[in-house]
């Protein structure tokens, strides 16, 4: 156990309007950049969803926890639209949403795509940005400034097992490509979360540990492993993350992310110094 043993949950609600404002400010995101998104694409589908499900409540059709499935796909849209939006200032923002319509984004999905490893990128830039540790999207995916210094991170989402010691490497190595301290973020939610099923918890706080149980068990797995990369100073910090629907009781459905850090305990000084920053801004437990 080390300092940077610690979870941060981040939880998601919107309301029908909210959903469908930011289905629409994603339209116009895609058309201001020149970038065509197929009709027929998933991310077009959940945008036409989102707008559709406001609609309909609005004229009066009753929308249920009972058949929660529209809930989540709504929800889900507006987080990818608070993950991409922020792209509207960034220079490369037409590559960045063209990746972001290539494949599957459904909730419910495991299949592996580009769609939804960028979707993992964007949403840690974001989540990054808002705890006021400023980041852009750069080699090896991510870059984080803190008063000590560049941190370079390289986000993997994982959809298998038997493969998962073959993104680690990878993104090991963009990480020693930069010459920056890194974390190696990896999503697991493919691997842990059955297609199609909704997480049930009495409060946020039991869904939180319950989140993190899947990720303490993941760096279990692969303790060996990880610790290898880290002990030789390779990457810094390993953050394991897992996302789900969960229907809280007296809060209703929720899109919850929980991420755990994990580092070794002989980090250096310098790069531990870092690390304690990132943590601490994320974790909420100051600056």
């Amino acid at each position: 156990m080390s300092v940077l043993d610690r979870s941060i949950i981040h939880r998601l609600s919107s309301t029908f309007l909210d959903a469908r404002k930011s289905a629409q400010d994603l339209q116009a995101l895609y058309a201001e950049a020149g970038v065509p998104l197929h009709p027929q694409s998933s991310l077009a589908q959940l945008i036409s969803h989102a707008i559709k499900l406001a609609n309909d409540w609005e004229g009066g059709t009753i929308v249920s926890d009972s058949d929660p499935v529209p809930l989540i796909r709504g929800q889900h849209l507006d987080k990818i639209a608070w993950a991409a939006l922020p792209l509207a200032n960034d220079p490369n923002r037409a590559r960045h949403l063209a990746d972001l319509g290539r494949g599957s984004l459904d909730p419910f999905s495991r299949i592996s795509s580009l769609a939804k490893n960028k979707l993992w990128e964007l949403e840690l830039w974001q989540q990054l940005n808002e705890r006021g540790l400023p980041s852009m999207l750069a080699e090896p995916d991510i870059v984080v400034s803190t008063p000590a210094g560049d941190i370079a991170v390289a986000c993997k989402r994982l959809y298998s097992i038997k493969n998962a010691t073959k993104p680690f490497s990878q993104g090991v190595a963009q990480i020693e490509a930069t010459g920056l301290p890194g974390i190696l973020a990896v999503a697991i939610e493919d691997l842990v979360i059955p297609p199609d099923q909704i997480v049930t918890a009495s409060t946020i706080q039991h869904a939180a540990y319950g989140l993190n149980e899947c990720n303490i068990n993941f760096v279990t797995h692969f303790h060996n492993t990880l610790l290898r990369y880290l002990s030789t100073g390779r990457i810094s910090t390993v953050a394991v993350s897992t996302c789900a629907a969960i229907f809280v009781e007296d809060e209703g459905i929720r899109e919850c992310r929980q991420t755990h850090f994990w580092t070794h305990p002989d980090l250096s000084e310098e790069k531990t110094q870092q690390m304690v920053t990132i943590a601490n801004k994320l974790f909420g437990d100051g600056s």
